[in-house]
């Protein structure tokens, strides 16, 4: 794989010699952007989050009078890194991609540094390369929102038993849970916090492993669920039914399904939407800013919003 890039990268900076010289220094004008292209490559379209993300970037992309190609990356990375190297070749004015999975992108990233096309990751950002902007959910901060939910409303008298089901393998998710804890130490110091085994994005692991931990722990000793992921709760909701116990639970994302779930009442209390939409339109606006020469924040973090009964949608 390394050979590979290598070599990629020899011919990228000979493209970039040839004909993007030009990219390194901002020169559209403001009033006419008919003749930019951005090119961006989501995650997974199947997933709602990117699809709304998506409609919110297409949105500013027609009211800037911009060309947006946009290519799905279906959850495979080399199909990410295939459609980057394709807006290279092809010399779009400026890339953005939400990565599936970081490992090499930052090679991938710097193939287009080398073509001074500059790049842009929004959800989460590359391991490597020289990034312009990232644009993502204020992670931690939603995590903190849960907490400070779930000591007003649900566990008002600061104290009992709060199981997080993480996502180990992603850091943004990694966040979410420490928002969660530090909020509940400070706020709550008699408060116990534990962690159970990662839901790895899964909504049978989390099922799974909510199953175990009420045959380990007893349902009468666990007072709270937050789960970094709407899928979380949902799989442990689906293991709390089967076993006749009731448990109140936060979850975030703010997924369709999990705004029914708070709308119709039950277990599932409320839940920290990401702003997708938002998520979309700051990027092109970022993009666009960039291209015409202002200066932008390298790290853009966009606020989570919190979904409850009062404001919950029973037909989204």
């Amino acid at each position: 794989m390394k050979k590979i890039l290598a070599i990629l990268l020899a011919m990228v900076m000979t493209f970039g010699l040839l004909t993007g010289c030009n990219k390194s220094q901002p020169d559209k004008p403001n009033d006419d952007n008919s003749d930019i292209v951005i090119g961006v490559v989501v995650n997974n379209l199947e997933h709602v989050f990117f699809n709304r993300i998506k409609a919110g970037m297409e949105e500013k992309a027609a009211e800037l009078g911009v060309t947006l190609k946009l290519i799905d990356g279906a959850g495979d990375s080399a199909v990410q890194m295939a459609a980057v190297q394709d807006f290279i070749a092809a010399g779009v004015d400026a890339i953005a991609v939400a990565w599936c999975n970081t490992d090499g992108s930052g090679s991938i990233v710097e193939l287009a540094n080398h073509a001074n096309i500059p790049f842009f990751c929004f959800d989460v950002s590359a391991d490597g390369g020289e990034v312009v902007s990232t644009i993502h959910t204020d992670n931690y901060e939603g995590g903190r929102m849960a907490a400070e939910y779930c000591l007003k409303n649900i566990l008002t008298d600061g104290t009992g038993s709060c199981i997080i089901i993480p996502y180990e393998e992603v850091e943004s998710c990694r966040n979410r849970a420490q928002g969660f804890i530090d909020y509940m130490a400070k706020n709550a110091p008699e408060m116990k916090v534990d962690q159970i085994a990662s839901f790895s994005g899964n909504r049978e692991i989390a099922y799974n492993a909510f199953q175990d931990a009420l045959t380990a722990r007893g349902a009468e000793n666990i007072d709270f669920v937050f789960g970094v992921g709407d899928d979380a709760v949902l799989g442990a909701i689906t293991a709390c039914e089967e076993a006749n116990v009731e448990i109140p639970m936060i979850g975030l994302d703010g997924n369709p399904e999990a705004e029914r779930n708070v709308a119709a009442g039950g277990m599932f209390k409320a839940d920290v939407a990401q702003a997708a939409h938002d998520i979309g339109t700051i990027t092109i606006e970022t993009i666009m800013s960039h291209l015409n020469g202002q200066s932008v924040d390298a790290d853009i973090l966009v606020a989570p919003k919190m979904i409850t009964p009062e404001n919950a949608d029973p037909n989204a």
